[in-house]
């Protein structure tokens, strides 16, 4: 994750900068000779391969805002599950087995029963380790240190999507952070 602090988005360059940095797993900037700024995508075996500006301007506007809605949402529905098998691990009888908790966090009891079939299924060990990993009272349990990573990710997410909103909300806003490209490469 980018340290935003680092930036002062007040200056051009330092935007122009912090844009690159937190595009830069997807796509790459340079100054040709005589060709002036290409733009170049990074491909899944990291070769880069040219794209145009049309293409640039649906990744920025179109794409990448999608990839990051998808990651926001995949860390969501991460944090439920984890909090779902966790009200689960809590509500365990006294006889050992899973049973539904008291109040659901999610109306949909199929959810709820998939995990508790999971855990009536585990051997002691496998518990051991999500007992250690739910330890009650404990700020800095496992748990609660991934939910912690996850709401920094979320977070970080969301400011990355203002960003780029604000960056490249209109085609006449990306156009000018490539022409700008002129006066950072």
């Amino acid at each position: 994750m980018i340290d935003f602090t680092n930036y002062d988005t007040n200056y051009e360059l330092q935007s122009m900068q912090l844009m690159i940095d937190i595009l830069q797993p997807y796509i790459t900037f340079k100054k040709e000779e005589g060709q002036g700024i290409q733009i170049y995508i990074v491909t899944d075996n990291k070769d880069e391969k040219p794209i145009t500006m049309k293409e640039y301007i649906h990744f920025i506007q179109i794409i990448f805002p999608k990839m990051i809605q998808k990651d926001i949402d995949s860390l969501y529905e991460q944090k439920q599950k984890d909090t779902i098998m966790k009200e689960i691990f809590e509500s365990r009888r006294s006889n050992g087995e899973f049973r539904l908790p008291l109040f659901l966090g999610t109306t949909d009891d199929s959810i709820y029963e998939h995990y508790i079939k999971e855990f009536n299924q585990m051997d002691v060990e496998e518990l051991e380790g999500f007992k250690k990993a739910y330890k009650k009272g404990l700020l800095d349990s496992p748990y609660n240190e991934k939910m912690k990573e996850i709401d920094k990710k979320s977070v970080y997410l969301e400011e990355v999507g203002v960003l780029n909103r604000k960056m490249n909300g209109t085609i006449q806003n990306v156009i000018q952070f490539i022409r700008n490209l002129e006066y950072y490469l």
